[in-house]
This record gives structure tokens, C-alpha cells and sequence, in this order.
């Protein structure tokens, strides 16, 4: 009787787990840890952990089939057996790796690896703001690496997600559904530190804020809620202030649409401007950090750039890109590779090879973690490319945010079912 139900439960499961698994895309190794930055890493010691150690120490917030591999490690545990060799970590989002590029004259490795969280997993307009835990939307770590034979290696974190509070935008046939704040001003501030203790404990502090997001409409209400947060939450002992450096949070806001408009991309500017006073650091390794091999680790990262939009794709990639590019004048400098007079746009310019490849990579980033949120590649690429906003570009906008408009409101939720059900 219930047989034809059961079948049919049964094709909607494997469904869902096709339309997560097609998403692009997945990445593992055989042999290293692709679910931790250089940095954490480093902190545990031995690099190159093995066998049951090296599965306590994986960062289980980008471990997408970790609810399929627990029974499996439960009897790793039990049973004190081997199986743990058989099974693969996977992580979903977006690996670049460019080898023997020329900088200056110095054959160099880069890198731009983004890890997405398995946490309030869903697409655009599904999954929005935070879960009560304080996990965000589309929350995603990208480390850049740069590693010399002679030089040494060095690793720079960035983070994407969601404004870390109660809210929703559920698509109803609109191009742009009204956002909605939910739960009570101490629900929201309750979401709001947790979100950033756990950023703090990660990443270390001073969490630098970026929002980019209008000032106006709907957007303007949320500006004003998320910037709120930083100043009303100074009855926690977690957060004391907003623009406090004691609190280890600090609030930014650039409107990025205002300041950009009329195609005045130029005026970012203004914004690597004012981040320069900051400097977190970055993680520096003294020659080569291989596996197996003791690290000898110079300097760490303190602090990193929290970037977020509305989608947290579009306009935060482009001031992601361009906080790397400062980040690997700083890096460069310090391993002797460029003059201490260099700076980000110089470099780029009197190295044309690496800027095409800088830029170009920076541009398919976008559009990877754009489509495994959004369903298409992202907006605002041909400035990423070429450091220009152009009419084709424009052009190119419109027809991706067509295509995003029918994805979100008539495929996405299933897809966003299936983001539910493989991470369990």
C-alpha cells in the first residue's frame, strides 16, 4: 500500500541530492586539508596531521557531507579501526591555483581558494540573514596565497555572508521582494553577537564591517537596523561599541550604487582609501609551508574584512578583489619583490601577464559563488576584468538578472531543498 509512496520519496531524495551535486562545485584532496586556511593550520602545530587526528581537526562549518560520514567516524571511534581512510572530506565553493606567474621578474605560485559554509545553506531570496545560532547566508572564507621558491609563503582571509540578524525576502513574483526584519530587538541582537564571538574566535579581532548595501528604501531600512546592532549591543560584554577598537567590531558603510553611480567604478577608490589605516597582517611562512614539513611561521593574521551586500556576490566581490590587491602589494613588499614605493596599481599595470591573470581569476571567482547562490554569474564582472565599467557589461547585467529573476522565483526553492538535505 504505502510501496508506490516510498518510491516516490525515494526519486524526490535522489532529486534533490542530483541538483546539489550538479551546483558547481566541490572540491577534496587526497592528501592535505582543504577544509582549513593556512592559518588554523599552523595553530594546530603539525600541518600535516594524519588518520583520526587529522578528522578532529577539520573546520566542520565547510564539511558538506559530514552528515553522511557520521556513522561511518562514530565507528572509526568505537571500533578504533581504519576506515576513516577511506573516507573524503568535500568542500563546496571555488579553487584557483596559477603556477610559476611572473611578478617583477619573480617566478611566483598565487592562489584564491573560497570555502562556503554547509550552515544556513539555501540560494537567493530562500536563505537570507542569520539562523538563531548566528550562522549567516552565503557565508563564505576566501584565503589568497602567494608562495615563492626563496620568498615564502603567505595566506590573506577575507569573509563574505549575510547582515547577522532576523530577516527574510521571500520571493513573490516582484524583480525585488521586500525584505522583512523578524523577531524582537533582543532577538536580533542575540543573533548579532553570537554571529561575531565566533568571528572574533576564528578570525581574531578587530572585525572590519564592510557594508555596501543602499542607503535608500528597503535597503536603507536594513542599513539602518544592521548598524544599529553595533550601537545598541553595548549591554553585552561581548560587543561594546560600535567603531570601538576595545570591541574588536567596527562598522563601515559605503553606498557602494550612490557613490558608483553614472559608471564612476573610479570612486572605489575612496573606499581602499579609508581601509588602509587598517592592518591585520597576514599569516607569512618561511620558505616553503609543504606538507609533512614543520612550518616556521614569521608573522599570523589578526582581524580580517567582513564585506557584505545584499547578495554578498556582486558588490562584494569587487571590493573583495581590490582589498586582495592591497593585501598583495603589502606581501610582495615585505618579501622583497617589489620596491617599498609600489602600490596596488602599479604593480598590476607594469606587470601585465599577472594583471590579466589577477583580474580575469578575481572576475570567474565571482561568477562561481555567484552561481551556486544566485543560479548565474555575477554582476559587475567586466569591471573586475578590466578595471573599467562598461555599456556591454551593463548589457550583460541585465541579462543575468533576467535569467536570476525566473531561477529564484520558480526553481530555487527546490534547489534550496536540496542544500537543506545533503548537509542534513
Amino acid at each position: 500500500m504505502c510501496e508506490p509512496l516510498a518510491i516516490e520519496a525515494h526519486k524526490r531524495c535522489m532529486a534533490l541530492l542530483a541538483e546539489t551535486l550538479s551546483t558547481p562545485y566541490f572540491y577534496f584532496s587526497y592528501n592535505g586539508d582543504v577544509t582549513n586556511s593556512m592559518q588554523r593550520l599552523s595553530e594546530y602545530g603539525t600541518p600535516a596531521a594524519t588518520g583520526k587526528e587529522a578528522w578532529e581537526r577539520l573546520d566542520k562549518r565547510f564539511v558538506w557531507n559530514e552528515h553522511m560520514l557520521t556513522p561511518f567516524l562514530e565507528q572509526v571511534k568505537a571500533n578504533a579501526n581504519d576506515m576513516h581512510a577511506f573516507l573524503t572530506p568535500i568542500i563546496h565553493g571555488a579553487v584557483f591555483v596559477k603556477r610559476n606567474i611572473k611578478i617583477n621578474g619573480k617566478s611566483l605560485n598565487w592562489a584564491i581558494i573560497t570555502r562556503r559554509s554547509r550552515y544556513r545553506a539555501g540560494t537567493r531570496f530562500w536563505a537570507r540573514g542569520s539562523d538563531p545560532q548566528g550562522h549567516v547566508a552565503n557565508f563564505n572564507e576566501t584565503e589568497q596565497i602567494i608562495e615563492g621558491k626563496g620568498v615564502g609563503t603567505a595566506s590573506y582571509i577575507q569573509t563574505r555572508g549575510s547582515m547577522p540578524m532576523l530577516w527574510s525576502q521571500i520571493p513573490d513574483i516582484r524583480y525585488k521582494p521586500k525584505p522583512t526584519v523578524q523577531g524582537t530587538n533582543h532577538d536580533s541582537e542575540s543573533v548579532f553577537i553570537a554571529h561575531f564571538a565566533e568571528q572574533k574566535r576564528i578570525y581574531g579581532q578587530p572585525q572590519v564591517c564592510i557594508n555596501l548595501i543602499d542607503s535608500k528604501k528597503s535597503e536603507g531600512m536594513l542599513a539602518s537596523k544592521f548598524k544599529g546592532l553595533f550601537n545598541n549591543s553595548s549591554a553585552s560584554a561581548a560587543v561594546n561599541a560600535a567603531n570601538s577598537e576595545k570591541s574588536g567590531l567596527v562598522y563601515e558603510y559605503f553606498d557602494f550604487h550612490k557613490e558608483c553611480s553614472k559608471m564612476r567604478y573610479d570612486r572605489l577608490s575612496i573606499l581602499v582609501n579609508r581601509m588602509a589605516k587598517y592592518d591585520f597582517g597576514y599569516l607569512a611562512v618561511e620558505g616553503e609551508a609543504a606538507p609533512g614539513k614543520k612550518w616556521n611561521v614569521t608573522k599570523k593574521q589578526e582581524g580580517a574584512f567582513r564585506t557584505n551586500c545584499m547578495d554578498c556576490l556582486d558588490r562584494t566581490n569587487v571590493v573583495q578583489s581590490l582589498m586582495a590587491a592591497e593585501n598583495l602589494v603589502k606581501v610582495l613588499k615585505d618579501f622583497g619583490v617589489l620596491p617599498d614605493t609600489a602600490d596596488s596599481k602599479t604593480m598590476l599595470a607594469q606587470n601585465a601577464s599577472f594583471d590579466s591573470c589577477f583580474k580575469n581569476t578575481w572576475a570567474d571567482h565571482a561568477n562561481m559563488v555567484s552561481v551556486q547562490y544566485a543560479g548565474t554569474g555575477a554582476l559587475k564582472t567586466d569591471f573586475t576584468r578590466t578595471g573599467k565599467r562598461t555599456k556591454y557589461g551593463l548589457l550583460q547585467d541585465g541579462w543575468n538578472s533576467m535569467i536570476r529573476y525566473y531561477k529564484n522565483n520558480f526553481s530555487d526553492g527546490f534547489r534550496t531543498d536540496g542544500m537543506h538535505f545533503f548537509p542534513g
